[in-house]
């Protein structure tokens, strides 16, 4: 999965973010798996840098609560519960997940 509204986000971060799925999953900032319901638990790719664009563009802050500093990019990360997400054409945060950062 992918936030699709990154880029615009860049000016408006007011915008939710919106995510579709993408392939192959090596493309994407983050990996599903599917609850049924049309909904994914979701995790972010194992392999992203979570740096300031995807805290504030990519929607980090939006799907996982994380001890994120401003300024800080992280090389790591361990997953403390994934996020829910909702898909119907466009996948949106149903549950925020919770992430620790680490450096």
């Amino acid at each position: 999965m992918r936030c699709t509204n990154m880029q615009l986000r860049h000016s408006r971060p007011e915008l939710e973010p919106r995510f579709v799925a993408v392939t192959p999953t090596r493309d994407a900032d983050y990996w599903g798996m599917p609850l049924g319901n049309n909904l994914f638990a979701v995790v972010p790719n194992p392999f992203l840098v979570y740096g300031e664009e995807m805290h504030t563009a990519g929607g980090m802050r939006e799907a996982f609560n994380s001890n994120y500093r401003l300024g800080n990019t992280y090389g790591r990360f361990t997953i403390k519960e994934a996020a829910i997400f909702q898909f119907g054409t466009i996948g949106k945060v149903f549950r925020r997940g919770q992430l620790e950062a680490e450096q």
